[in-house]
């Protein structure tokens, strides 16, 4: 009887194993989850080290009050659009208590790599939904669909807390 028992168990969990890998492929968020996960890559981007493998450098000077940060920008037809449009001086709102942000409106940057990811603080995303352009000094741990532009790797706290302000975006050459 303990023996039927036990194979009956050991069924139960090869099965329930098997199972799950199903249920994940056909999983609307796993599928997104692998969707974005290929986008990221199809650029090879890399949104955990917030770095491109590419050697095309496009560097913004950013100058909000009397703060100068440098960020740079990944290789996509987003970040590209951006870039020819420099220079700008954007007024920014502080939105949330996490970014900084300029509504382009929607439209206003390619947005064919879009996805539901996580930021990482000192990202540059495009929000495709409002045509945002944010500056992310914060985290909160959310997941939003967005269009990764480029990463800021110096110190941005000083964001947190400033009014909404003209930020200018310079070409660095």
């Amino acid at each position: 009887m303990k023996k039927i028992l036990l194979l009956c168990t050991m069924l139960c969990l090869l099965l329930s194993v098997v199972g799950c890998g199903k249920v994940a492929q056909n999983n609307p968020a796993a599928t997104n989850l692998a969707q974005a996960e290929k986008q990221v890559n199809k650029g090879n981007m890399n949104m955990v080290s917030g770095t491109t493998d590419k050697t095309t450098e496009m560097k913004v000077r950013i100058t909000a009050g009397n703060h100068v940060i440098t960020a740079k920008l990944y290789d996509n037809a987003a970040s590209k659009a951006l870039w020819n449009k420099l220079p700008l001086k954007l007024p920014m709102m502080n939105l949330y208590g996490r970014e900084m942000c300029y509504r382009f409106g929607k439209g206003g940057l390619p947005s064919n790599e879009a996805a539901d990811v996580g930021y990482k603080v000192g990202d540059i995303s495009y929000w495709p939904p409002a045509g945002s352009l944010v500056i992310l000094y914060k985290q909160n741990g959310e997941v939003f669909e967005q269009q990764p532009i480029g990463h800021i790797d110096s110190d941005i706290s000083f964001f947190d807390g400033m009014p909404n302000t003209d930020i200018v975006f310079e070409k660095v050459k």
